[in-house]
């Protein structure tokens, strides 16, 4: 029977049989390989006195900020990125909200899109009309309530309108079209900031914010007086009231910048001198009578012809007694 070849000298295993890590088999085999060679039997002694030693030692004092720099380095790296990240999203969210509002990026928006509606080769629309009246309507049933607003003014009619999206809203889209002019009026719902009135040239347009009762309005268009022209003709209307029943006439074609100003105005005041008698009664009549009314309005009539106009309205009746009284 042949006898086992002894283990070959090992430091790695010297080392652990001293820590007490190898097994019962093994540790054995090193103690019988230790005590025949004075080399592994060296580094044993060495070994145990050095543990000895290190055992003998002071235990260190922990400073008052090591725990901090360890709970520290804990956290940090225990956070997911999309933690740490978290402030910095709801910050540029909030920017955005609050940007969204601004007077300069809702006529960014607009210019955007008068120019996207009239570079076209074809206009798109929803609804071909010149009648404010009917527009008003068409709008009114797909929930959308416009202020008073002009058939014609600044030397552009009305055409149509539509909705168009923007980039964080939907908005009523009117279009106004005139000799190698164009105007839109937005109706702009949602938020948008300025104090009385806010006017700017963006994108190669000319941009102005109006407020209404109704909410803002957004004059764009090309030429700088036609949009002046259109805001003037615009409040006049809503001071008159007449305006969305009763629509202004188209101006005279070939006028310039002063003369189509005088126009607006002379026309205006026309408008107002000739209804100012009847307001009271046709703000109550319904948009079908108040047509029938604008047609026959040629010169300035009487209570009395408002009545044979409107026979059988109990409504008119009604309004003509309250007015008389």
């Amino acid at each position: 029977m042949s006898t086992p070849a002894p283990p070959r000298c090992d430091a790695t295993r010297i080392t652990a049989y001293v820590d007490g890590a190898l097994p019962a088999e093994d540790g054995a085999a090193v103690e019988a390989h230790i005590a025949v060679c004075p080399s592994c039997r060296d580094q044993e002694a060495f070994e145990r006195g050095l543990r000895e030693r290190m055992r003998a030692l002071p235990t260190p004092e922990m400073g008052p900020l090591l725990e901090r720099r360890v709970r520290r380095e804990l956290r940090r790296q225990t956070v997911p990125a999309a933690v740490r990240w978290l402030p910095l999203v709801a910050g540029l969210a909030l920017t955005i909200l609050w940007g969204r509002g601004a007077a300069p990026f809702v006529a960014w928006e607009l210019a955007r899109d008068h120019a996207h509606c009239f570079e076209r080769q074809t206009l798109t629309s929803q609804v071909w009309t010149s009648d404010s009246i009917e527009i008003a309507d068409w709008y009114r049933q797909h929930g959308t309530e416009l202020p008073v607003t002009p058939s014609a003014a600044g030397g552009v009619s009305l055409v149509g309108g539509r909705f168009c999206p923007l980039l964080d809203r939907k908005v009523a889209h009117l279009y106004y079209s005139g000799e190698k002019r164009h105007l839109s009026v937005f109706v702009v719902p949602g938020p948008a900031r300025f104090a009385s009135g806010f006017s700017t040239r963006t994108r190669g347009e000319n941009v102005r914010l109006v407020p209404t009762n109704g909410g803002p309005l957004g004059l764009v268009g090309e030429d700088a007086e036609t949009v002046e022209a259109f805001q003037r003709a615009l409040s006049m209307s809503r001071a008159d009231g007449s305006a969305a029943i009763f629509p202004p006439d188209p101006p005279a074609p070939g006028l310039g910048g002063k003369e189509r100003q005088e126009e607006d105005e002379a026309r205006s005041v026309a408008a107002r001198q000739r209804h100012s008698t009847d307001r009271f009664l046709v703000s109550r009549l319904s948009v079908a009578t108040a047509r029938r009314v604008r047609a026959d309005l040629t010169v300035p009539t009487t209570i009395r012809d408002i009545l044979k106009l409107a026979v059988g309205t109990r409504l008119v009746v009604d309004a003509i007694d309250a007015f008389v009284r």
